[in-house]
């Protein structure tokens, strides 16, 4: 519903953030969503904001049925939330899906001003028959679905990167059409900096087995095909003759396959599996590790090389998707099936010269991701639509 400009002057513009189902625990999508919410609220006297989530309703209610908590979770999520988000939209003047995991939630919004966040499109890709590791089961298939309408029917679409809106564009030929979409690039949270020596020991004071002063190989994310956690553990059982360091993972566990590699590659005593660490723990991880390496098949953006260089770690990455356009020219790019040249890399940026190229170019291309720059688009991006 279009609004009267003159009526917008004399009061707060409200938005409504639609975030992610907690249970899903899709941490990047919460971190967000969360960044906006925290963001925004500061800008008191222009926006009025409101973060919403679908709740967790029949999954709580039924914690112990876990054989069929994907399949409440669905209801939560596709059948109780969107009478809610319905009912609650008419208090605002923009509705911004903040994932677009989400953008099914477009069909049940009367609102002309929806904008809808498009992180990646692996998954809808993959359900439209092309390779990008992402194998979606028949159920997926039909979320995907629901998915692709959302997207079609969404005022704007706003992408973190241009190589997500040119998947956009052809994967929806029609939306370049209307011209609507563009790129705001996502940002850094300024928790990412670098640490001294005494805040890297009290974040990681929980992880003795570390030797963190020793300095290590980092990568940070799932256990997910994409992310090619293969590849990083076999270049690195191909170098790690050359240099003494570990091997260290954190996010989601290393799966029983990788597990496994670990083991044939006889590397059990130079890898450390970390699990799943909070931001403090992990930015004093980037500012002790000798290179973060992100040797991804696919991405839509890419948060960890740049809070990697945040902190000053050099960091080598994948030259596929995004990865290119976020990193330009402050990280080598190597062909993530390449094992020997990731094997070379970490070998020659170990070296003291190299790092200080390398942390020196990433610090610069990371400045250019500032929290500030990105709630600044979002606001235009928001009064803009509410006035057409």
């Amino acid at each position: 519903m279009n609004q009267d400009p003159e009526k917008m002057k004399k009061r707060r513009l409200r938005v409504l953030l639609v975030a992610n189902y907690l249970p899903d625990k899709q941490e990047s999508m919460l971190r967000f969503s969360e960044m906006l919410f925290r963001g925004l609220s500061l800008e008191k006297a222009t926006i009025e904001v409101a973060l919403i989530n679908p709740r967790a309703i029949l999954v709580r209610q039924n914690a112990r049925s876990s054989a069929f908590k994907k399949y409440l979770a669905y209801i939560d999520k596709l059948f109780i939330f969107p009478f809610l988000l319905f009912l609650d939209s008419f208090k605002f003047d923009v509705v911004h899906i903040c994932d677009q995991g989400n953008a099914f939630y477009k069909l049940v919004l009367p609102h002309k001003t929806t904008i809808v966040s498009c992180h990646d499109l692996g998954a809808l890709r993959a359900a439209l028959g092309e390779d990008t590791s992402c194998p979606p089961s028949s159920l997926g298939k039909l979320l995907q679905g629901l998915i692709l309408l959302g997207l079609k029917c969404a005022e704007q679409i706003i992408c973190v990167s241009q190589a997500t809106l040119n998947d956009l564009n052809r994967v929806i030929p029609k939306r370049k059409s209307i011209g609507l979409d563009f790129v705001i690039a996502s940002a850094v949270e300024p928790v990412f900096k670098k640490q001294n020596e005494t805040e890297i020991g009290r974040a990681l004071a929980r992880f003795p087995e570390l030797n963190w002063k020793q300095g290590f190989v980092l990568h940070v994310g799932s256990s997910h095909i994409r992310k090619n956690r293969a590849g990083l553990i076999k270049a690195f059982a191909g170098s790690a003759e050359r240099f003494s360091s570990q091997l260290v993972f954190c996010g989601e566990r290393l799966n029983e396959n990788l597990s496994e590699l670990v083991r044939e590659l006889d590397l059990q005593s130079r890898t450390l599996d970390l699990g799943k660490v909070d931001d403090l723990e992990l930015a004093a991880l980037y500012s002790a590790a000798t290179v973060f390496v992100f040797p991804s098949y696919f991405e839509g953006f890419g948060w960890p090389p740049l809070e990697a260089q945040a902190c000053g770690c050099p960091v080598i990455s994948s030259n596929r998707a995004s990865l290119p356009e976020v990193l330009g020219k402050s990280a080598p790019l190597i062909d993530p099936d390449d094992i020997q040249s990731l094997s070379h890399w970490l070998t020659k940026i170990s070296d003291p010269e190299e790092q200080l190229k390398w942390k020196k170019l990433g610090e610069e291309n990371a400045a250019r991701y500032s929290k500030q720059a990105m709630l600044q688009q979002y606001l235009k991006a928001y009064e803009k639509i509410s006035n057409r």
